[in-house]
């Protein structure tokens, strides 16, 4: 499947951006989340249903666009922005409890 497939590369360097150039300030400090933080979010991501889990690791986590995914999965590019809406709102809530 397409999620085993992208366990077995690693995060594309491509995708990662970080300090100024990536648009943040120079120097500008960034909260540091407390560790409970994570594994909360690690929680509520393991029990989304399938389809919206892998919506929300391509695009939020691996950094994939709607037709890229579509592409992958041989599905609508519509199928991938709905389920990663369901993913985040799904996300929202569990944290929120």
């Amino acid at each position: 499947m397409v999620l085993d497939a992208c366990r077995s590369r690693s995060l594309r360097p491509d995708r990662v951006r970080d300090g100024p150039e990536a648009g943040g300030a120079e120097g500008a400090a960034v909260p540091t989340p407390a560790p409970e933080t994570g594994l909360d979010l690690e929680r509520a991501i393991a029990r989304l249903p399938e389809r919206a889990r892998l919506a929300f690791v391509l695009h939020d986590v691996e950094g994939y666009r709607h037709r890229e995914i579509a592409a992958m999965t041989g599905t609508a590019e519509g199928t991938w922005k709905s389920q990663l809406h369901r993913a985040r709102r799904l996300l929202r809530e569990a944290l929120e409890r």
